[in-house]
């Protein structure tokens, strides 16, 4: 390994365990109303944030890969300046459902508690009822 992807891996690794007032606390509920996702097929999902958090380390949704591979996190960039606007990266839509369902049926299968996998669980009431 080199001395300078060294340094690269361990400088990330400093700043992913050290506090920063970039990483700050998100609202305890926030609906996911993406424009680009619109119109929307199914009513918009409204995403316990503070119980993920308490759970989850942030980079596990919030990520970012540098050129080396390390997820140096991406907190404060909105998902879809890169999902639906990078080559080779899924949509939006692909990228929730992968990240959120796929996640979810992972600790299913170990028989852990885990969140919802189904639609319905997600999407509840009526298409543009939540102002879309």
């Amino acid at each position: 390994m080199g001395v300078q992807r060294l340094v690269v891996i361990t400088i990330s690794a400093i700043m992913l365990m050290t506090p920063s007032a970039a990483l700050k606390a998100q609202d305890e509920q926030m609906q996911l109303k993406h424009d680009a996702l619109a119109p929307h097929r199914r009513s918009v999902v409204t995403f316990p944030h503070a119980l993920h958090e308490e759970k989850i380390d942030c980079i596990r949704c919030h990520h970012d890969f540098n050129e080396y591979g390390v997820n140096v996190g991406s907190e404060g960039e909105a998902c879809g300046s890169c999902h639906g606007n990078k080559a080779g990266l899924p949509g939006l839509r692909e990228a929730f459902h992968g990240q959120c369902i796929e996640c979810h049926r992972k600790l299913l299968r170990k028989k852990l508690p885990t969140g919802p996998v189904l639609c319905a669980d997600c999407h509840r009431g009526q298409v543009g009822a939540e102002g879309h």
